[in-house]
């Protein structure tokens, strides 16, 4: 076993067990000693302090089972008693004197959930059979039998109240008992695959449920509604603890790594929104604001028995749909605005595991932009939209997938990027193709212009950014700089600081990364996320003060760009957060999710946290 530092990520001592697992581990309720069972049938109890093994028992096989929490020991809140189970008993100890007090029989000889209620006074007990006991400590009486699983229990939490019981089971859900009269008072689906952990938050108003689908979920616990989806391990999801501050909370994988989330925000209004918008077909992949900022473009990906993957036009202020066009079929990866606000590009396909990563608006507002499947054509295309109409202006027929578009700010040119590697430049006005500027190794992940339309940036899957000549891009160039990351990583988007002399860029190293055009340097690399960058961006100021980023772990953060200071972590989205924009008065941040939404949060206190210059 392990022990680490959560401050530091230090490891702090290694207890030599002489198994090959370690099943179950519990701290002592002063932090100076530890419990285990292991592979070798082993129950301990560990001195912290100088790493010897104080207490030891034999017979404790029965217990496991080949993954999930199964907190199979728990010493009592005063420290006094030690419980675990055993050959479908749970056995109660006073572990210093080394005397059994108890042997509750009653449950299968096999896995055995173990939990004391906060005043220590009952103890619950959860089996392979599906059933949940509640015991008198002291006595040894069986209070209640909880019926209501069939498969085996995985993990037990008491609220701190002691008034509720939580049990975690491999039918994927999640039962809440009262513990007075052993009623069952709510459940729900706890996860895509078996339930393997659960926790309450120390102050009760949420609760932890992780499991087989790799993700960490947050739950309303009065109510059960899914408040937060965190995503990042790579294995299944075996444990989840909050600290006792209720600030962190740790869960561990079967992919080796234990993952600390902040759950600072999760106490009170964790979503601090102004605005939602539930986009009617399904999954959000793709946004953009309007140049006046009054309207945002939506799409992404359909719901199953929807022909196409609509695109919508929103109202920002009531949150209405005001045009609703038909997209393309399965998913659209990318929208942008022309600059007058008039026509509208999209791009998208058949199928892809990552969001749309480039958008960006034509000048004149009337034009959107998409691209995606072409039933017609039998292929990809990319759709020009007129807004005042909801027509079709041109497609454009691609051989691969175009995974961005966007309009130059003089609204001249259209450019799109994909799995063909290139750089292709169409005349904005009629689709008619001018050529192409140069090629990636890899696919392109990310189009961007600065304000001045004077430079293109173009990001790759090979870990490259390319800057192009924006006002030759009616012929093939050379590009003027290639920025290489120091690690190798694949850049998912990009972005231009206001004043153009920065970059930034997200992917799959989980940091958002600040780039100097000057220098051609890298000069700050945040970290924060706990997945994949899917979207970053710089506030629309001056100076861009604020960088924006969103991701895989369903997090929207904003940080000040010139420290790399985190100002703020918004949560509220359920699934991966495909992308951020800012209004154009940067008083508002956008966010788009996999979960359906489009959410709105208020920026106006940002200023009062972000440092003086």
């Amino acid at each position: 076993m392990k022990l680490w530092n959560i401050e530091t990520g230090a490891l702090i001592r290694t207890l030599p067990t002489g198994a090959d697992f370690v099943y179950s581990a519990a701290f002592h309720p002063d932090g100076t000693h530890l419990a285990s069972s292991d592979a070798n049938g082993k129950l301990k109890a560990w001195d912290l302090s100088t790493g010897r093994e104080v207490f030891s028992e034999e017979g404790y096989l029965g217990m496991h089972f080949p993954y999930g929490t199964g907190y199979g020991v728990a010493f009592s809140p005063d420290g006094r008693r030690l419980a675990a189970g055993q050959d479908g008993a749970v056995n109660l100890w006073d572990w210093k004197e080394h005397r059994l007090l108890h042997r509750l029989p009653g449950h299968e000889k096999r896995s055995i959930s173990v939990a004391f209620s906060p005043d220590g006074r009952r103890l619950a007990s959860g089996s392979w059979g599906g059933s949940v006991m509640l015991w008198d400590v002291e006595t040894g009486q069986r209070l209640h039998t909880l019926s209501g699983h069939q498969d085996p229990i995985s993990s037990l939490a008491f609220s701190p109240d002691g008034l509720r019981l939580t049990s975690a089971c491999f039918d994927r859900r999640l039962i809440v008992w009262d513990t007075t009269t052993g009623r069952r008072l709510d459940s729900w689906r706890g996860q895509d695959g078996l339930v393997l952990g659960v926790a309450y938050s120390p102050d009760g108003l949420r609760l932890a449920s992780c499991g087989e689908d790799r993700t960490v979920r947050l739950w309303e616990a009065a109510t059960g509604r899914e408040v937060l989806k965190l995503r990042g391990h790579e294995g299944m999801s075996l444990g989840v603890a909050f600290s006792s501050d209720g600030q962190r909370l740790a869960s561990c994988s079967s992919d080796g790594t234990i993952r600390l989330w902040d759950a600072a925000s999760l106490r009170g209004d964790e979503t601090q929104e102004v605005l939602k918008f539930v986009q009617p077909s399904g999954e959000v992949w793709s946004l953009a604001v309007s140049p006046d900022g009054q309207r945002i473009a939506t799409s992404g990906q359909a719901r199953s028995g929807l022909r196409n993957a609509p695109l919508y036009v929103w109202d920002l202020t009531t949150g209405r749909i005001d045009l609703e066009l038909a997209g393309h079929p399965s998913v659209v990866f990318s929208v942008a605005w022309h600059p007058n606000g008039e026509r509208i590009a999209s791009s998208g396909a058949g199928r892809l595991e990552h969001p749309a990563e480039g958008k960006s608006g034509h000048p004149d507002g009337e034009r959107i932009a998409s691209s995606g499947w072409d039933d017609e054509r039998k292929g990809h295309a990319v759709k020009v939209w007129d807004t005042r109409t909801g027509r079709t202006a041109y497609v454009l027929s691609r051989k691969g997938e175009t995974f961005n578009v966007a309009f130059s700010p003089d609204g001249r040119f259209l450019v799109t990027g994909g799995s063909e590697r290139v750089v292709s430049v169409w005349e904005a006005a009629t689709g008619r193709e001018v050529g192409t500027l140069g090629a990636h190794d890899r696919q392109i992940r990310g189009l961007a212009f600065s304000r001045d339309g004077r430079r293109l940036a173009s990001a790759s899957s090979d870990g490259t950014v390319k800057i192009w000549d924006a006002a030759r891009l009616n012929e093939p160039q050379k590009p003027i700089t290639v920025l290489r990351s120091r690690t190798a990583w694949e850049i998912l988007n990009i972005g231009f600081s206001p004043d153009g002399n920065r970059l930034v860029t997200g992917g799959a190293e989980h940091t958002v990364k600040v780039w100097d055009l000057t220098t051609e340097r890298e000069i700050q690399s945040l970290s924060g996320h706990s997945g994949e960058v899917c979207s970053t961006s710089f506030s629309p100021d001056r100076e861009g003060r604020w960088i924006a980023s969103a991701g895989e772990d369903s997090t929207v953060k904003v940080w000040e760009s010139r420290t790399g200071a985190l100002l703020r972590n918004f949560r509220g989205h359920t699934g991966l957060v495909t992308w951020v924009a800012f209004t154009p008065d940067g008083r508002r941040l956008l966010s788009a999710s996999r979960d359906g939404t489009v959410r709105v949060w208020d920026l106006s206190n940002l200023e009062k946290n972000s440092p003086k210059p």
